[in-house]
């Protein structure tokens, strides 16, 4: 039985996941405060909850005919999943999704801090927030994941600083087409 109210879902935690439909098949930690996760999932309605930490979702085994209903921050969307659509949910934010059929996904998940230091030279003396995407078609981001996934199956010579290459890459492209970024107000002296 699903719990009725749920505040924090851990995208990390086998246990957690489990309770809504999904099956782990693969688990890594690729970085300090990042991991790579594939999942398989039931169909599933995913209470109004939030993550600590922001999931960048990456469709790898779809169905025709699967339909998804996300609600971010109130607005609902629907669509038609297809083979490597990306959903981009940031943390702490209050979101709720249910789907139709099973379907397969790698998910990456961030701590905000880990993204933060990955992009710390690019953001000095900004504020920057990363913004929820759905249904969205970034052959970047998924191209990334699957060299990340596929590094994880057979490593290669260098592999953490191709590891950290594809991060930073992936963090970098995050910064340029899914963040806001505002000055920060830096007060005088008195």
């Amino acid at each position: 039985m699903l719990p009725s109210k749920l505040e924090s879902i851990d995208c990390t935690s086998e246990v957690e996941m489990k309770v809504f439909g999904a099956k782990l098949l693969q688990h890594a930690t690729l970085s300090k405060g990042i991991e790579l996760l594939h999942y398989h999932h039931l169909p599933a309605e995913l209470p109004k909850s939030a993550s600590q930490q922001h999931l960048i979702l990456i469709n790898t085994n779809v169905s025709s005919n699967t339909y998804v209903e996300q609600v971010t921050e109130g607005h609902i969307q629907k669509a038609e999943m297809k083979l490597e659509d990306v959903i981009i949910v940031p943390a702490q934010l209050e979101s709720s999704a249910r789907w139709n059929q099973a379907h397969s996904y790698l998910a990456l998940c961030l701590n905000p801090i880990a993204l933060e230091q990955k992009v710390s030279d690019m953001i000095r003396g900004y504020s920057v927030k990363l913004l929820p995407q759905f249904a969205l078609s970034d052959s970047l981001i998924r191209s990334v994941a699957l060299a990340l996934q596929q590094e994880l199956f057979t490593p290669g010579f260098g592999g953490q600083l191709y590891l950290d290459s594809l991060l930073t890459t992936l963090c970098a492209h995050l910064l340029r087409h899914y963040c806001t970024q505002k000055p920060l107000k830096i007060l005088p002296s008195s």
